[in-house]
């Protein structure tokens, strides 16, 4: 689309398809090479997040690839940042772990939370996903559970993602707290991790001002 979010092609581009079910896009723009790179996750057994790159003016650039294939479950819901300073991209992804979190009024499947560097043209990383977190977990499984912010002042990212316990707020049970973690450019930890808010989480998203230094939550 246009500046003014008009359609400037009326032609809709087939980026995916096939048997499986292709859901929950996520897209960045590399500012250096002007090019988009797509991420998905795609049904197929084993699950995986698939990848595209696609020029300024929607044309397809090579064919999809894969960027991460399925840990400890099949991997959900993608998160793309472009950073510029790295040329190159941020992935996060949850996937189910198997394990079960309990507390009053709620039982919640648990996730994994996972971070991984992606080269300009989406290569990933040889090295292994870093591991944020393994108490994620959806209430309800609509709605997005995390997000993550480049902060190009100190050329890091700050993850914040929902996970019990929660707490009971003006008499209503609510399962999660706002969590948060710093990453590096490389995507290592860097320091602990902090709570945010603690009850009446809904889902989560982040964003980064350089004006005022400061991250909205």
């Amino acid at each position: 689309e246009g500046g003014t979010g008009t359609p400037t092609d009326p032609e809709d581009r087939l980026v995916a398809g096939g048997d499986a079910e292709q859901l929950r896009p996520a897209m960045a723009l590399n500012t250096t090479t002007d090019k988009y790179l797509i991420a998905w996750t795609d049904d197929n057994s084993p699950g995986t997040i698939r990848a595209q790159r696609m020029d300024l003016d929607g044309n397809l650039l090579g064919i999809e690839f894969a960027l991460t294939t399925n840990h400890v479950g099949a991997p959900y819901w993608p998160e793309l940042v472009y950073n510029p300073t790295e040329d190159n991209f941020m992935l996060l992804w949850s996937e189910l772990n198997g394990n079960t979190i309990t507390q009053p009024y709620f039982t919640l499947a648990a996730y994994n939370l996972y971070a991984l560097p992606l080269a300009s043209d989406g290569t990933p990383s040889s090295e292994p996903p870093t591991l944020i977190t393994d108490q994620l977990t959806y209430y309800p499984v609509t709605s997005p559970g995390y997000d993550l912010a480049l902060n190009t002042a100190a050329n890091e990212y700050l993850v914040a993602w929902q996970q019990p316990p929660g707490a009971v707020v003006s008499s209503v049970a609510q399962p999660h707290r706002v969590n948060g973690q710093r990453i590096s450019a490389s995507g290592a930890l860097v320091g602990g991790q902090v709570t945010f808010q603690i009850g009446t989480v809904g889902s989560v998203a982040l964003s980064y001002s350089s004006i005022s230094n400061e991250y909205l939550l």
